[in-house]
């Protein structure tokens, strides 16, 4: 497996970076890797957060940070205050790299001079700046990662309480992840067009797969890709990625009427300024104007992924012939370790397909027994691109553990890390509560001076295969070997004694063809336990819930039929096309008293 620096060697001279100067990539990265050298030898790797808003200057600056050897911290751009504050009282950075993010490092580290000088900051909590703080001066536990061999790339993830942690990857598990998909599709060199964040694990998937395979990669923002914008690239060669309401906003695009369109294209311009489209528009002239559904029923394959996709889009996206590949996975696999191959899903398959091969997934019961085909379970996941855990890690009672993450095999873990062990002969079982006891084989082994360097990475190798990730999510394989995934265990309604899966409920309400979204959550109720409610956006202002309510009779029992409804102008998603329950569950409690309920 190549490392970064063989990498950067072997494309130095290739124009890969569509609609980019490739030698202007080439020579910044060479230049941050120079400054990155010349810094004076620590005892660890220097932490750096990479907070970069252009996508040459990011990709530079990542992938000089890796040859370096340096531990990387993904950011958002776009993050608020309170979400740079808990970055920075986390990751302690040695250099920020970002306009915003050390604007925002300033302020905040200038609160803090203002507080010790005797004005009145109370609201603000004290802060760190790009320079090394007073470690007297913050009363906060550090979590420090051991030096390694590897670069450790640590990408921001976010639960349901929007506290942000990150997933710890190596430049090895990101590309087991390349590897594993290059095997599945059967391709050498991956094109890319990517309209994701490259902060996220969908867009730097997308950079990586097309860096080290000696392919193509376009970078722009997708409102520039939904105002009209089509580089000048053969779809055919290339992979799209997008979540399941860009697609949908896509597909949408082509029933604008004509003033909508004429107002799109005067918006065009400004969005290209976002970044470098002075450079974009010489170097790639746009192709001749087509519709969006023409233009994306050329692509090589058209992967979905990022939340669940409905069966009225999937249908849509099937009457186009768009190639489209439902995918499964998260950042903790560094993307997909499940896809639905295009020629599948043109032929009428609807779930998340077969399992690539640097991944295994069993689908056991809550003792840890491998379940047969057609029954429900827990996910379990083994895979050579899963990450070695979350920074900073929680043990069992919900404290921060404060110590080495990466080197201590006791640590008590969460997220459903674990490992399968040693067997008895018979013995099926996968205990989720043994998992939460005792970690082991995180891809670590003894610093000792006994092993040489090809027995550690052997060891390495074993570990990392008795590792499983057990996420929160529920599905099923059917007896052609297709992943179906019901839905997320910690969603499940319980209701009056029956389970309801909100992905079902909220399927069926969508191929009304009456709401434009729809989130489906349960309500504390004094009759039923909970209850079934749908926070919906209607199709039209004027539409109430009844219509909704009639069209659901022959789609649902009667049990799995929202109880409340309430009608919003939109509801809040994330980048990805992911719905914040917690939020959703905020607006439907402070307004469902005043709701109407179905009995």
């Amino acid at each position: 497996m190549a490392d970064p620096l063989t990498h950067l060697k072997q494309r130095s001279g290739d124009d890969w970076l569509v609609g980019y100067d490739s030698q202007e990539f080439f020579g910044l990265t060479e230049r941050v890797l120079a400054e990155l050298r010349s810094r004076p030898l620590a005892k660890a790797p220097l932490t750096i957060l990479l907070a970069e808003r252009d996508p040459l200057t990011f990709l530079a600056h990542f992938i000089a940070a890796c040859a370096a050897n340096c531990r990387i911290f993904l950011a958002n751009p776009d993050w608020v205050a309170a979400e740079w504050q808990q970055v920075f009282e986390l990751v302690q950075p040695d250099l920020i790299w970002g306009e915003e993010a050390k604007a925002e490092a300033r302020s905040q580290q200038s609160a803090v001079s203002s507080r010790e000088s005797g004005f009145d900051v109370s609201a603000q909590p004290n802060v760190v700046s790009s320079q090394k703080p007073d470690l007297s001066l913050l009363p906060f536990t550090f979590y420090l990662l051991p030096s390694s061999p590897t670069p450790h790339i640590l990408i921001p993830t976010g639960g349901t309480s929007g506290t942000i942690r990150f997933v710890v990857h190596t430049w090895e598990t990101l590309m087991a992840s390349v590897q594993g998909f290059c095997d599945y599709f059967e391709v050498e060199q991956v094109n890319s067009f990517c309209v994701l964040p490259l902060h996220h694990v969908s867009g730097l998937m997308q950079f990586l797969r097309s860096f080290t395979t000696g392919g193509n990669l376009v970078v722009m923002p997708f409102k520039a890709l939904e105002a009209g914008d089509r580089s000048f690239v053969t779809p055919e060669a290339f992979f799209l990625s997008l979540v399941p309401t860009q697609l949908q906003r896509l597909l949408d695009s082509d029933e604008q009427t004509v003033d909508q369109k004429s107002e799109a294209r005067s918006q065009k311009s400004e969005v290209l300024s976002h970044s470098r489209s002075a450079e974009r528009s010489r170097r790639s002239p746009l192709s001749t104007p087509c519709s969006s559904i023409a233009w994306l029923s050329r692509f090589h394959t058209v992967l979905l992924g990022g939340a669940p996709a409905w069966s009225a889009l999937l249908d849509r996206a099937r009457t186009h012939r768009i190639r489209l590949a439902p995918t499964y996975g998260m950042t903790e696999t560094a993307s997909q370790i499940a896809t639905l191959k295009p020629d599948d899903f043109l032929k009428g398959y609807t779930n998340a397909g077969h399992i690539l091969p640097h991944a295994q997934i069993t689908i056991r019961n809550p003792s840890g027994e491998v379940l047969p085909h057609h029954q429900i379970g827990h996910i379990t996941i083994q895979a050579k691109s899963l990450a070695i855990d979350y920074y900073p890690m929680l043990s069992t009672n919900g404290d921060r553990s404060g110590v080495d993450l990466l080197s201590s095999p006791q640590l008590s873990c969460s997220g459903g890390w674990g490992e399968l062990g040693p067997q008895k002969a018979g013995d099926n079982k996968f205990s989720v509560s043994h998992c939460r006891k005792k970690l082991v084989g995180r891809g670590e082994v003894p610093r000792t001076q006994s092993l040489n360097e090809a027995e550690m990475l052997a060891h390495r190798d074993l570990e990392q295969r008795k590792r499983v990730f057990q996420p929160d999510d529920l599905g099923f394989f059917d007896t052609d070997g297709y992943l179906h995934i019901v839905g997320r265990q910690t969603d499940k309604i319980i209701t009056g004694g029956e389970n309801v899966f909100p992905a079902e409920v909220e399927a069926a309400i969508r191929s009304t063809a009456l709401v434009q979204d729809v989130c489906v959550i349960g309500i504390s109720d004094r009759h039923w336990g909970q209850a079934v409610a749908a926070v919906y956006v209607p199709i039209a202002t004027a539409l109430d819930s009844t219509a909704i309510q009639t069209a659901l009779k022959d789609k649902l029992s009667k049990f799995k039929r929202p109880k409340h409804w309430l009608a919003v102008d939109r509801l809040p998603r994330n980048a990805q096309g992911k719905v914040n329950r917690a939020n959703v569950e905020a607006i439907a409690k402070q307004t469902l008293p005043t709701v109407p309920t179905i009995d």
